[in-house]
């Protein structure tokens, strides 16, 4: 499995050629994520596109069926009538512009679809793809202290390795578990939202095990951190501080997202439509009033640490390059949609002041405070 049954030299070999291999398609995929931006973490970049007919909202106050802009012809709804069909059934409309349906159907049928193939729930994904990084951590360990190693007698992995490759799991243990089984569980909707797709979720599990095979044999067989205590504790201060950012901005967008759900609840409890039905609101509070993605800015942050402290090795920068080249595209994505999703006073907004902001205006950046 990968180059376990090598011999030293022969694995170091492999390791370092497929670190290079990182870095090479590092810039290719930034450029790509750049050139033709997708959905971001559930976010489409749709929020300045023109509505389709067909996805025009209903009544609230009526189970009628989407129209696709000419539903109050008479003639299409005697024939309805004369049929039977009921609200909630598919119609055939004579004008022209194929089948509608009701605006439930429209929207489970829009969400099931992506470039990338069938949408998994978040969570789920979350564990699946991020996982393998702390699992190599085990296995590596492993083979540390019990394999067949040249040699002979008691081994000890050195402190700053232990700190190192501790840190690296207790992250994907975070991240992999944690924040998708407890933290993300705590405002996903009883259906259990799907927007991750498949090809995307493959593609980031393929890059999670290669990352944490590298990562892993690396700190318990190849690399030598820092032996410079000022290199090494800075690196150490700056993965905490990246870490640190990323678990409050994270705690900060799932409190959000919960009040968002809790405020539509009641509106639809209550009955009213004086208020918009998006899901979405401006993040406010600790980085995010400076950018858009601070959770972004703030894995950079820790992984630019990391690879300080691990003595600028060749995996941890290639894994820092790959972090920037996956975040620095995403954030700018996020950026944009923010901006588009949220551009000032909407018809459809009613009296909900998250959604009558002008983000343009608030001076934030993508990803690093005043400069990108």
């Amino acid at each position: 499995m990968f180059g376990f049954d090598l011999d030293y030299d022969e694995e170091q070999n492999f390791h370092r050629r497929l670190s290079l291999f990182i870095l090479f398609v590092s810039p290719l995929a930034a450029i790509h994520m750049l050139l033709k931006p997708s959905a971001t973490y559930g976010k489409h970049l749709t929020a300045g596109q023109k509505k389709a007919p067909g996805d025009q909202k209903s009544s609230p106050s009526t189970n009628d069926v989407a129209s696709n802009g000419n539903s109050s012809n008479p003639s299409a709804s005697s024939l309805r009538q004369r049929r039977g069909l009921s609200d909630n059934e598919k119609t055939h409309s004579d004008t022209g512009n194929g089948v509608a349906t009701t605006n439930g159907t429209t929207q489970q049928q829009k969400q099931e679809k992506h470039q990338f193939g069938p949408l998994l729930p978040a969570s789920l994904a979350w564990v699946v793809f991020e996982s393998p990084c702390w699992i190599w951590a085990v296995i590596c360990l492993y083979d540390f202290y019990y394999g067949n190693g040249e040699n002979d007698g008691p081994k000890v992995l050195p402190f700053r390795n232990q700190m190192l490759l501790g840190w690296f799991t207790f992250h994907y243990l975070y991240r992999a578990l944690w924040y998708p089984l407890v933290m993300v569980r705590q405002t996903e909707q009883k259906n259990s939202q799907k927007s991750w797709p498949l090809g995307i979720a493959v593609a980031a599990w393929f890059y999670c095990t290669m990352n944490g095979y590298l990562q892993a044999r690396g700190l318990t067989r190849f690399n030598v951190p820092s032996q410079d205590d000022n290199q090494f504790w800075f690196g150490i201060m700056c993965t905490m501080v990246g870490f640190y950012i990323v678990i409050t901005s994270d705690k900060i967008l799932l409190r959000l997202k919960h009040e968002k759900q809790q405020k539509m609840a009641l509106r639809q409890s209550k009955g009213s439509s004086n208020g918009s039905s998006s899901h979405y609101t401006v993040p406010r509070g600790g980085l995010f009033e400076y950018v858009s993605s601070p959770h972004y800015f703030g894995e950079m942050i820790e992984w630019a640490g990391f690879c300080i402290a691990n003595n600028y090795s060749l995996a941890s920068f290639s894994f820092l390059v790959l972090t920037a080249s996956n975040l620095v595209p995403r954030a700018i994505q996020t950026h944009t949609w923010y901006k588009e999703k949220f551009s000032g006073k909407r018809e459809d907004a009613g009296d909900d002041p998250d959604e009558n902001v002008d983000y343009s205006q608030l001076g934030r950046k993508a990803i690093i405070p005043f400069i990108l």
